[in-house]
């Protein structure tokens, strides 16, 4: 039977040093799907755009997750910090739910110079979301 007590696991990890320490803290949690054992429940999505992972971004690039409530039209790109245009990662209509894309780090016209960029999430409602990565090799 279902009940309002819940019990969340987060498990932190450095994927990039297999034997260092992490450590990790928690400051803001939305639930944005759930399961129970009770039956098939719907999943219900927002929309986010989660922090890159990782950052800084070593020459391996980094990895850019995203969720819709909606299937919608998407675009995602990397901006510098002068508001120009890097990289289009991604524009095309997607389905509701989680979403990966990765950024190697490269532009069309090569290799991007270390520095601060933005990753800007716009979909046909209107809204934009962006998130700052560092670029360091």
């Amino acid at each position: 039977m279902p009940t309002d007590q819940m019990r969340i696991k987060f498990v932190a990890e450095d994927i990039a040093f297999a034997a260092a320490v992490v450590e990790a803290a928690v400051d803001d949690i939305e639930v944005t799907g759930f399961t129970s054992g009770a039956g098939e429940i719907p999943r219900v999505f927002t929309l986010s755009l989660s922090e890159p992972v990782p950052n800084p971004a070593a020459s391996g690039g980094t990895l850019l997750r995203f969720s819709l409530p909606r299937a919608q039209h998407v675009s995602l790109g990397v901006y510098d910090a002068s508001g120009r245009l890097v990289e289009q990662l991604l524009s095309k209509a997607l389905d509701a739910g989680f979403h990966e894309v990765a950024w190697n780090g490269l532009s069309r016209s090569g290799r991007v110079p270390n520095g601060i960029y933005f990753i800007r999430m716009s979909v046909e409602s209107g809204k934009t979301l962006s998130r700052r990565v560092v670029l360091l090799r």
